[in-house]
């Protein structure tokens, strides 16, 4: 026996059995010297902990791990042996975390995503009758959400109306709309012949339709002035189709006035022969007869 012990907790034998962390110490008598002597003991776990779910990367962004250094000694799938680790590309990282009492591994996947890019086309336009728009586009890039609370990453576009879409996800928020116009193929509809008398003009109006008008002379208005006799046309074309019509357009010309002459004497059994100058009209006599001339065999008027 070296001596007489007393340990910190008041117990002397020359042994003692440590089972909790903390400040142990003992004295010592040997009955010359009296010496101290102190041991801090530290609990030491095996190492826990995780690098988390696996996770999304946007494009620029990076995704930080930091682990309490005093876990132990780290190794990383690199062979980098730091604590904390950057990760900015996609892959699988691993870390396995090791001391004294044991030694634990996790892994995290990594997987970039890109903010949603879509465009619904033009700002505006059409649609021919019974036929239909069909928009699809890529299920992943996200959470969609049609105008009509829909959330299909395809939609069919029947008729007239305006149409958005926003497409979500952990990089971003795109959204985009569309006015449709429903729209059939040309009618044109010019009717018959028309007439005009001197200085008048007759507006040709082939119908309302959506598309490009042009006339036979090359102009492109909706409506046509006539004011002279010809034969007008219009092709009406839109990309349902197109449709052509024409019409004549007669100008009258303006009557002579008829002039008999004077009134006259004729001898019994002489006829007697009135006429006026042909002209556009229609005669009527006083017989109601309709010829160009009158033969009178009779005195009257």
């Amino acid at each position: 026996n070296a001596g007489d012990y007393a340990w910190s907790d008041g117990s002397n034998d020359a042994q003692f059995t440590i089972s909790t962390p903390g400040i142990y110490s003992v004295t010592l008598d040997d009955g010359c010297d009296i010496s101290i002597d102190n041991i801090n003991i530290t609990y030491l776990l095996t190492p826990s902990f995780t690098l988390g779910v696996d996770t999304l990367l946007c494009p620029g962004d990076s995704y930080n791990i930091a682990l309490d250094p005093m876990m132990g000694e780290f190794l990383w799938h690199d062979n980098s042996t730091f604590s904390t680790y950057t990760i900015d590309e996609t892959g699988t990282y691993s870390v396995t975390v090791s001391n004294l009492c044991g030694e634990v591994s996790d892994e995290i996947e990594i997987t970039s995503i890109d903010p949603p890019v879509f465009n619904l086309g033009p700002d505006s336009t059409v649609l021919c009758a019974g036929n239909t728009i069909q928009l699809q586009y890529d299920a992943t890039m996200g959470d969609f959400l049609w105008q009509d609370g829909s959330t299909n990453s395809a939609f069919t576009i029947t008729g007239t109306g305006s149409y958005g879409l926003t497409v979500s996800n952990p990089c971003g928020i795109l959204a985009d709309e569309i006015y449709v116009e429903q729209i059939t193929a040309p009618v044109v509809v010019l009717g018959g012949s028309h007439l005009l008398c001197p200085g008048e003009t007759e507006i040709i109006d082939p119908g309302s339709n959506y598309g490009d008008y042009v006339w036979q002379d090359g102009s492109t208005e909706q409506e046509y002035i006539a004011s002279a006799t010809g034969t007008y046309s219009v092709t009406v074309t839109n990309i349902c189709g197109s449709a052509t019509d024409s019409t004549l357009v007669v100008l009258i010309q303006p009557l002579i006035p008829p002039d008999l002459g004077p009134d006259t004497i004729v001898c019994p059994g002489e006829p007697f022969i009135l006429g006026v100058p042909q002209q556009p009209g229609n005669i009527h006599w006083n017989d109601m007869s309709t010829n160009d001339t009158l033969v009178v065999t009779i005195s009257g008027t």
